[in-house]
């Protein structure tokens, strides 16, 4: 059991765990948005970053060290890969999000 840290808030939720022992989650700032991270034991914990600065989530990561998740805001599905943030939308308008990656 370890402290993964926080991006700057009092709370922080670790959702994934892969192979190599890097860790993705969110944790939650001090004006209560969300910020999506992932945490490695040689850079420590990184906020993956936002299109809209507000209440982004990541669920799970597959070995390969990408990330899905949610933007709220944007109501769209979020997916990190190689620290490039990308959206998928659904065709109706609902909110798609991940919940697993393989």
């Amino acid at each position: 059991m370890r402290s993964l840290g926080s991006l700057g808030g009092l709370v922080g939720l670790g959702a994934a765990i892969n192979n190599a022992g890097q860790v993705a989650g969110t944790s939650w700032l001090e004006d209560f948005s969300e910020r999506p991270f992932l945490w490695d034991g040689t850079s420590g914990i990184q906020d993956l970053g936002s299109a809209t600065g507000a209440t982004t989530r990541a669920f799970a990561m597959n070995d390969a060290s990408e990330v899905v998740g949610i933007d709220w805001a944007l109501s769209a599905m979020a997916v990190w890969n190689d620290g490039v943030l990308s959206f998928v939308h659904h065709p109706t308008g609902a909110t798609p999000f991940a919940t697993d990656i393989n």
